[in-house]
């Protein structure tokens, strides 16, 4: 059995009949920056979610174009994937109004950045 001080600090420890799981946090590990999602596919064992990032914003005659780079693939089980989806969508219930409320917020600070920036000047 591996010395659990080497994994790391424990973070979270859960106790049920059945499943014992402890979670350890490394000095070191993989984090990494994404601003959206590209795609999930979900497999009967295996998932895979694939993210991107934004390179470049350019200007064109149809409106602003971004170019977007994937830069992470990750692949779970569909089981892990399904758990994080039930855990992730209860978590968001209780503050669903405050998130409304912020996003709406959000929504109309950046609706009038833009529409500062992309208001001709008149003559």
């Amino acid at each position: 059995m591996a010395d659990e001080h080497a994994l790391g600090r424990l973070v979270m420890s859960n106790r049920e009949p059945g499943r014992v799981v402890d979670v350890f946090e490394p000095d070191n590990y993989l984090d990494v920056y994404v601003d959206g999602f590209v795609q999930l596919s979900m497999g009967p064992s295996v998932s895979r979610m694939t993210f991107f990032k934004v390179k470049r914003v350019s200007d064109t005659e149809a409106g602003p174009k971004e170019d977007r780079q994937i830069n992470l693939v990750l692949t779970m089980p569909t089981v892990s994937l399904v758990e994080w989806m039930a855990s992730t969508t209860s978590s968001l219930y209780p503050t669903l109004d405050t998130l409304q409320n912020t996003l709406s917020a959000m929504r109309g600070i950046v609706d009038g950045a833009l529409a500062a920036i992309h208001t001709p000047n008149e003559k």
